[in-house]
């Protein structure tokens, strides 16, 4: 029974060992076995196109795209398509029959919306008339409100020509009495409108105040060391990753123009400092006289997934990045926090320490004023003990 038990289990640790293998493996082909590319391309005045084609692991996984004949992507592994875009015979087929059964649900949605128009006008007429007499009806309302209106204006015109004439009438006292709380009113009036000046003033000042403190942090932010040495490390990186996408070999003619003569030259120095890095196999010629921009290329190269993820992580992984992030979103770092943590543990120590050597010292003045007092007691108690001592001497030499 033990030695079935240890052959199963033999045999599950090798099928365990071979799956972690081909896992591996399959982990190390990834990361490794490069991607191979080529691209080309050509333009003209007739035409323009533009091909591409990627393949890994000796085929095995293949993708392309080309345009604009036929204009489609495909990607296949082996034998197989796993995605492919772009126009086929079968699926215009397929297109025109959908197009066939559109038209058809078409024609039957005309049809039903022309009945529901002939139901909708009947409708419409019905709410038109029944709106003309509801319209009627409100014209009628307002004409009865209009004359309400009058009659209540011409009693109240008539009512502020008594109040007025018995303002006439009135005591000047009480005129003079009216006239400061009115002046009052329109002090009070106007210092509100100051303090609103003064607050949108003060509320400005301080946006400006805010803006100007951010600029100043974020200056200071990119100026610092630290920052500047992540910048370089990334830059590093990027160059890196750049170097390892450029392609092997790189052929190119191109004529181009601008129109006007000064600008083709400057388009053309400006290629002519980038000719070391691109090679002699690049062939560039201006044209001074026309507008104009064609050629052809061809490039291809390989690129290893392996040399991506490293670079990437070696940015991600940097500590600089993180205390960057940080101080962008205005966060302290933790060497900062641990700092004020082990400064306000200090102040609390010392004021701790400050405490205890309060408390020795009320201690020691306790207990010296306590000696004192002991010392005192006994000097007295022995003064007392001599002065009883002599007394006795004395009654004894009587």
């Amino acid at each position: 029974m033990s030695d079935i038990v240890l052959k199963v289990l033999s045999a599950a640790g090798i099928l365990l060992l071979a799956a972690l293998g081909v896992l591996l493996a399959a982990v190390l082909l990834v990361l490794f076995f490069p991607v191979s590319y080529r691209a080309s391309g050509e333009k003209s005045a007739d035409k323009t196109g533009f091909r591409f084609r990627a393949s890994w692991l000796f085929g095995l996984l293949r993708a392309g795209y080309s345009y604009p004949e036929p204009g489609k992507a495909v990607i296949k592994l082996l034998w197989f398509k796993l995605y492919e875009s772009g126009g086929s015979e079968k699926r215009d087929g397929q297109g025109k029959k959908r197009k066939k059964d559109r038209e058809k649900e078409s024609g039957n949605d005309t049809k039903n919306r022309e009945k529901d128009g002939s139901e909708k006008t009947a409708v419409a007429a019905k709410g038109s008339t029944e709106k003309a007499e509801t319209k009627e009806t409100a014209v009628t309302k307002k004409a009865g409100e209009a004359k309400a209106g009058t009659e209540k204006t011409e009693t109240e015109r008539t009512g502020t020509s008594k109040v007025g004439t018995e303002k006439v009438g009135a005591d000047p006292a009480e005129e003079r009495n009216e006239g400061p709380e009115a002046n009052g009113e329109s002090a009070s009036w106007f210092s509100q409108k100051i303090a609103k000046i003064q607050y949108t003033f003060r509320s400005i000042y301080d946006k400006i105040k805010e803006i100007w403190q951010n600029i100043s942090y974020y200056k200071d932010l990119f100026s610092d060391r630290e920052t500047g040495l992540l910048f370089s490390h990334v830059m590093f990186r990027l160059g890196r990753i750049l170097k390892s996408l450029r392609p092997g070999k790189l052929k190119a003619q191109i004529l181009f123009g601008t129109g006007s003569p000064d600008t083709t030259g400057y388009a053309f120095g400006a290629l002519c400092v980038l000719m070391p890095f691109l090679g002699s196999s690049v062939q560039v010629t201006p044209d001074f006289e026309r507008a104009v921009f064609e050629g052809e290329f061809q490039a291809s190269g390989f690129v290893t997934l392996a040399t991506l993820l490293w670079h990437t992580l070696q940015v991600a992984l940097d500590k600089r990045l993180k205390l960057f992030i940080d101080r962008l979103r205005r966060k302290k770092p933790e060497a900062e926090r641990s700092a004020e943590g082990g400064k306000t543990a200090e102040e609390g120590s010392g004021t701790e320490a400050e405490t205890g050597m309060k408390a020795e010292t009320g201690m020691k003045a306790g207990t010296g004023a306590e000696a004192g007092k002991d010392t005192e007691k006994r000097e007295s108690g022995s003064s007392k003990s001599g002065s009883s001592g002599d007394e006795q001497k004395g009654q004894v030499g009587k």
